[in-house]
Order: structure tokens, then sequence, then C-alpha cells
């Protein structure tokens, strides 16, 4: 009813107070979000506008995941709060909305369990089970039967469940270190049993954040049991006022977020995070490196390159210099992105010493495999490069890191195109997205770096319908997950432009 809402040419909206847009709200709890039906302007069909018609697809999936988003918030805070049948009932939607999404279904079988209905749970796990055979012809991980166990401890005659908790930590802590991940797990998992029994608020807020920190970077597809440990570990440490477990734990989570493409939670926690650990220099480079690797993610490298140099400053004030080689790689990541090379170089020629001293061997490989994308952009012989590429891809799938192996095999295919032989090109680069695919927890930004690729390359050799094909996934993929660059990237390719390099 007011005709100012949208005025000139550019359109302007000039929109009231007193007007909710609800797509703009779509991150906030306070939406009732069991009344959100269909899709956005569902019926809505303009035939004549490839442009808008494009522009509404990623519309559509944006909205789609900003609600699945906001459902997996409330599910998560639900079961914290210890509420399984609320939890139960925003799982349930969050399933129905994403079916083959293994986080939705982990998480309905948690709540199933935490309300009691254990039958209901099991039943939960064989369903998902029937699905993801029937579509998907796999098996979903174990995190989904996992969700349905509850701890049991066995405790020395005598010793009390304190002592039994720290006993616990201590083990389970120096097991994960030695890299003996599933030993170290199941202590950690006892310890917060014990904890819990003690009734002391910030043991086992510490044994929470500490197991949820091991699942998040120990094993692959437990994401979800790792991020419900940190909840806990935040509520309880703000009862015990313990800043240190809180921003630990929040900072954990905002990097879960992060991996997840699930952008606005991830600014989130890492907000908080960082208001927590303002008195804690040990944990503010990790903080602003999340926060600058999220908004490189989103495409926004300007911003995030003042939070990789930022980290990278915090980094050099610490003793930690894996700190500093984090910082000083994924603030390179973003140099790449914003095409100034030879800083990036800069940047990652300190980092590979680090890593090879501090036998980081989970990190490492992303280190190598930036330099030599480098070395592929500015011109080196491409049969080096893979001889290197196909030594780091050896090592990483020793390691069994479906990222890393996406990014080494990546690399492999990208020289082979160098040398015109496209069709081997392209069985790279497949194998590739199938590698980093094959979890549910991997870092959403990777699929889409080699999406772009396989688009770029099918489109250089005129196969217009197989870049079509993949610019659709790419699309698709990248709106979901709030990897603007990449969106736009594939929405000019499908509204008949050129793609950017």
């Amino acid at each position: 009813g007011d005709p100012n809402s949208f005025r000139n040419d550019p359109v302007e909206a000039n929109l009231g107070a007193s007007l909710q847009v609800d797509v703009l709200h779509l991150d906030q709890l306070e939406v009732d979000l069991s009344d959100i039906p269909g899709q956005l302007l569902e019926g809505i069909d303009v035939a004549w506008s490839a442009e808008f018609d494009v522009w509404l697809s990623v519309e559509r999936w944006r909205a789609a995941s900003q609600v699945e988003a906001a459902l997996h918030t409330a599910t998560m805070q639900a079961l914290t709060a210890g509420n399984g049948t609320l939890a139960a009932s925003y799982a349930r939607e969050l399933v129905a909305r994403a079916p083959l999404e293994e986080s939705g279904h982990v998480l309905l079988v948690k709540s199933l369990a935490v309300s009691g209905d254990v039958n209901g749970a099991r039943d939960r796990v064989a369903a998902c089970e029937q699905l993801f055979s029937a579509e998907l012809g796999i098996k979903p991980s174990s995190a989904v039967s996992r969700a349905l166990r509850a701890e049991a401890v066995e405790r020395p005659p005598g010793v009390s469940h304190t002592s039994s908790a720290l006993t616990l930590l201590e083990a389970g802590t120096t097991a994960v270190d030695a890299g003996a991940i599933d030993a170290g797990i199941e202590c950690l998992r006892q310890a917060v049993a014990e904890a819990e029994a003690s009734k002391d608020r910030q043991l086992y807020g510490k044994c929470q954040g500490v197991l949820g920190s091991a699942l998040i970077h120990g094993i692959r597809g437990f994401d979800d049991e790792g991020s419900l440990a940190l909840h806990s570990a935040v509520e309880s440490a703000v009862e015990a006022s313990d800043p240190g477990t809180a921003a630990m734990a929040l900072m954990e989570l905002g990097y879960v977020e992060l991996l997840a493409g699930r952008r606005n939670a991830s600014a989130a926690f890492l907000g908080r995070a960082g208001d927590a650990a303002v008195d804690l220099p040990e944990l503010q480079s990790s903080i602003s490196s999340f926060k600058g690797t999220n908004l490189a993610d989103w495409g926004r490298f300007e911003d995030a390159l003042v939070l990789g140099n930022e980290s990278i400053e915090l980094a050099e004030r610490s003793d930690s210099q894996r700190d500093r080689a984090w910082a000083m790689t994924f603030t390179a990541r973003t140099l790449i992105g914003l095409h100034r090379y030879d800083d990036a170089r800069a940047l990652l020629v300190p980092s590979l010493p680090i890593a090879i001293e501090e036998k980081w061997l989970a990190f490492r490989p992303l280190v190598e495999i930036l330099l030599l994308e480098l070395d592929r952009i500015q011109g080196r012989d491409s049969v080096q490069i893979r001889a290197d590429l196909e030594l780091v891809f050896a090592g990483c799938c020793q390691l069994a890191d479906p990222c890393w192996e996406g990014l080494a095999a990546r690399g492999i295919g990208l020289t082979y195109e160098r040398e015109a032989d496209a069709a081997t090109a392209y069985r790279w680069l497949n194998d590739a997205v199938d590698r980093c695919t094959r979890v549910t927890d991997t870092w959403m930004w990777v699929e889409a770096w080699v999406l772009e690729r396989e688009v770029e390359l099918a489109t250089s050799h005129g196969h217009m319908e197989h870049a079509r094909l993949k610019g659709q996934q790419l699309l698709h993929h990248s709106a979901i997950k709030q990897l603007d660059y990449h969106a736009d990237l594939a929405r000019d390719l499908l509204s008949g432009l050129s793609p950017r390099g």
C-alpha cells in the first residue's frame, strides 16, 4: 500500500520500519521455523528472462540453506538444553528438507534417543541406511548409528568421579595427540560421563570441549557429535565462569560452521569467541584467521585479507609456530583469490618449514598444494609440478584426508590441461570431486574450487553442454553454501556470459 516503496531507475527499495521482509530474517531463530513452507517465491516462473530465472534459482537455494542452517542451530540448542522432543521436531523438518544430508539424520537419531524413544531412534538409523543405499549406493557413516550410544564407564572402586574424569581426560588427550584417535576419543567420551557424574561444571565443560575438538579434527563424519559436545562446553563454561573453555569451544563451533558453509552462524560464533578471548592472546590469532577464512569463502577477499594480516600479527606475538604457519597459509589462500601471487608465495615459503619441523602431517599438504598452485599459475614446468603433486597426493591418500586429496587431484588434472590433454584432465577433475565429497563434513570451498576449474576447462574446449551441467552443479553448491564468488562465476556462465578467471 506504499507507492514510494520502489522508485527510480535503477530501482531503489525504500521500505518503512513497519514492513517486515521474511527473507531478511531467515537466519534469526525468532522466526517460526515450522511456518516456512515451500520455497522462495513459489509459483513464480518468468520464462522469458533467463537471467531472472538463474537469479531466482540461486536465491531459492540460498533461502533454503538459511532455513536449514537455522533448523540445525535450533536442534543443537534444544539438545544442549536436554529437550529431545523439541529437538526431534526441528530435526524431522531438517531431514525432510535435506534428506540426503547426513547431518539431519544424526541429529534426529540423537534427539529421539535423548527424548527416550530408543526404538524410534533405531528405526531412524535403519531408515537412513535404506535411503542412502537406494539413492546414493552407499551406507551412511558410523556417526548415524553412533548417535544411539550412551557412555558406560567402569570406574575403579573407591575412585571419585572427579579423579576418574581427570585421569581419562589426560589419557584421552595424550592418545589423540599421539595419533591414536579412536582410543583417545573413547577415553574422552568416558571422561565426559564421569565429569557429568561429578557435578563439577567447569570440569564437565573442559571435558566436553576437548572431546568436541577431537571429534571435529580427528574423525571424518563426526562434526555433529563434536558440535553437540562444544555447545555443552560453552554452556557449562559460562556457568562456571571459565572464559578459556568458552572461547575455545565457540571458536571450534565457528570453524565447523565455516567448513559447512553456514556463514552467518560461523560469524556469530567467532564473534562471541573473540569477545570471550579478549584476555586470551593464545586464541586470538586462530579466531581472526577463522573469521578471515569464512569471509574468503564467502567471496569477500578484501575484508578477509584485513583479518588475515591481523591473525599473522597476533601469531607473531605468541610462542606458537603452528599459529603462525596456519595464519600465513590461509592468508596466502586469500591473496591467491586476489591474484596477488608473489605476496602469497612470500607467506607460504616460510610456512612449509614450520609444518615440516612441527611434524604437522595433517596440515603440511595444504601448504605444498598452494605452493604448487602458484608454480602452475606462474608458468613452472608442468611435468615437474605433476611429479611433485603426485608425491603430495600419495601422502594425502595415506592420511585419508578427502579435502587434500581433492585439491591435489585438481592440481594434477590442471597439469594435463596445460599439455592439452583434456581427456586426462577431465578424469582427474572428476576424481577430485568424488574424493572431496565422499564424506559429509568436508570443507565446502574445496568442491567449488574443483568444479570451477572443470567448468572453465569445458568452456575453453567448447564442450558447452558439459560446461552447463557442471556450471549448474557449481551454482547449486555455491548458492547453498554461500560461496558467493563461485556462485557469481557460475551464474555468469549460465546467463551466457564468459566465466571469470
